[in-house]
């Protein structure tokens, strides 16, 4: 016996079968027996993909050349089809325009020259479904584009024969 909602995940049906007993009063009690069977076939409810985060925070130089990664973000979608197709929303915030997004794989690059780009962009990235109707679930992008006033970074300090191991920048 199953009480609580059914997932289309765990099984995708359910068979039954069904016994009724009739008790017929007459002089010699009679007992019936009927038997049906039943199949109860489960379908996924279609629900719009979900971001791993609602708000999402990167980084990058001025100096960054187009096709530089700057963060990847992701979706999923519990649903049985659930191909992701991720895209910027170009109407969106004030930075769309500087960025590309990977529709595949949801990694943000740099699609414009970020020179004179110093400061706060944001935007918004959109997940498509592949359901029927096909859903779309939205995340909003921070990106902080740092300026390196057109020169490329360089460790000054500690000495050259000194290893550094980074782990993980901020």
């Amino acid at each position: 016996m199953t009480s609580g909602q059914l997932s289309s995940r765990l099984m995708t049906a359910y068979h039954l079968t069904i016994a009724a007993e009739v008790t017929i009063s007459t002089p010699n009690v009679q007992l019936k027996r009927i038997f049906g069977d039943m199949t109860i076939n489960v379908i996924s409810m279609n629900n719009p993909p979900r971001f791993d985060q609602q708000f999402y925070v990167g980084y990058a130089l001025t100096n960054a050349t187009a096709g530089t990664l700057v963060m990847t973000i992701r979706a999923t979608d519990f649903d049985q089809n659930s191909i992701i197709t991720y895209y910027i929303d170009r109407k969106s915030g004030n930075g769309s325009w500087l960025f590309d997004i990977d529709p595949i794989t949801g990694g943000i690059v740099v699609g414009n020259s970020l020179t004179a780009s110093a400061g706060n962009w944001f935007f918004t990235v959109l997940a498509n479904d592949r359901g029927f109707p096909p859903l779309v679930g939205s995340a909003v992008v921070n990106v902080k584009i740092i300026d390196t006033g057109g020169n490329r970074l360089r460790i000054v300090s500690p000495p050259a024969n000194v290893s550094i191991y980074v782990t993980q920048v901020c």
